[in-house]
């Protein structure tokens, strides 16, 4: 997001409160910066907490230049991991509506 790391926190704050008003999130890195990009896993995890994991999409560009070199999995610390599990856990807890569409769309997937 354009102003998204800025030294300047005024120019930090217009995209973060429009990031808050959006219904889905798109990421998008560069495919072989994925596993060791800190500002894309900041980018992605804040997505994940603000909007749950279906407003959420990765694009990873570049993927016609995969090479041997490259690490073909997206690996996430344990911390990392953590954090998802509990965010799935938590959503999993709330009442109502959200809970019965996550039901849903894994029932359509299986």
């Amino acid at each position: 997001m354009p102003g998204g790391s800025n030294i300047n926190h005024f120019r930090m704050a217009n995209p973060k409160r429009y990031s808050q008003d959006c219904d889905m999130t798109i990421v998008v890195a560069k495919l072989f910066r994925l596993a060791d990009d800190s500002s894309f896993r900041t980018l992605y995890m804040e997505a994940y907490r603000r909007r749950r994991s279906g407003s959420v999409i990765l694009v990873a560009t570049r993927s016609d230049e995969l090479i041997d070199t490259i690490n073909p999995t997206i690996s996430m610390d344990a911390t990392a991991e953590d954090q998802i599990a509990l965010m799935n856990q938590k959503s999993k807890e709330l009442p109502g509506e959200h809970n019965s569409q996550i039901a849903e769309e894994k029932n359509d997937s299986a």
